[in-house]
């Protein structure tokens, strides 16, 4: 099989040759490198590094929930733009030639945002915008957070295989309690491995696209 062969019947409930693994069946990359990393790697899936609005806000120092509380329709309003600069990365890699989006949900934990603020104001916008490329090959979800992430509100979220960080004490079987699809984590019980060198380096890529 090859890496698209292999991801893609994970995915569709299949067994594959081999355990697909992130970082070497689908390669993560920042959005100026989609088109050259397709190029050298055909047989690769290609997945652009793409921030959630949260991740947005919080990489560019924008103090979001007080504004919101102090000034709703100005705070959606900057929400509106967060969401929109998300969208046309989206849109921009999936133009380029990437197979799909690796979306990094940064922030959805306590210490960045309270269960309230996040499934108040971020959830169902990442559900739209997750939506809105749902005919990509293969869109993974990524949440960061190593202490107590919202996994419980985001496991519905739609894409192909969605991912945490294994120091977050989240098991497979735990996640699989809430999610059914497909599951990639640094564990040997995730239907993809995840190492986690790959998502530290994911999350530092996502970095410099989430510069203002």
């Amino acid at each position: 099989m090859t890496s698209r062969q292999r991801l893609l019947t994970v995915v569709q409930g299949g067994t594959p040759d081999q355990t697909p693994i992130i970082g070497v069946d689908a390669l993560l990359v920042p959005l100026d490198r989609i088109q050259a990393t397709r190029e050298s790697n055909p047989d690769q899936m290609t997945l652009a590094i793409v921030p959630s609005p949260l991740t947005l806000a919080i990489k560019q120092g924008l103090d979001i929930f007080p504004e919101l509380q102090a000034d709703p329709i100005q705070g959606n309003e900057q929400l509106d733009k967060l969401c929109m600069a998300v969208q046309i990365q989206m849109n921009d890699a999936l133009g380029a030639g990437a197979d799909g989006i690796c979306y990094i949900i940064d922030g959805a934990y306590p210490t960045s945002a309270t269960p309230m603020q996040y499934g108040g104001f971020f959830l169902e916008r990442d559900r739209e915008l997750l939506e809105s490329i749902n005919l990509a090959a293969f869109n993974l979800i990524l949440v960061a957070g190593s202490q107590e992430p919202y996994i419980d509100f985001v496991s519905d979220l739609p894409a192909q295989a969605f991912a945490w960080e294994a120091t977050s004490g989240w098991t497979p079987s735990q996640v699989r309690e809430l999610r059914k699809a497909t599951l990639a984590a640094d564990h040997p019980e995730a239907d993809i491995q995840f190492p986690a060198s790959t998502i530290q380096t994911a999350l530092q890529s996502q970095e410099a696209t989430a510069k203002p």
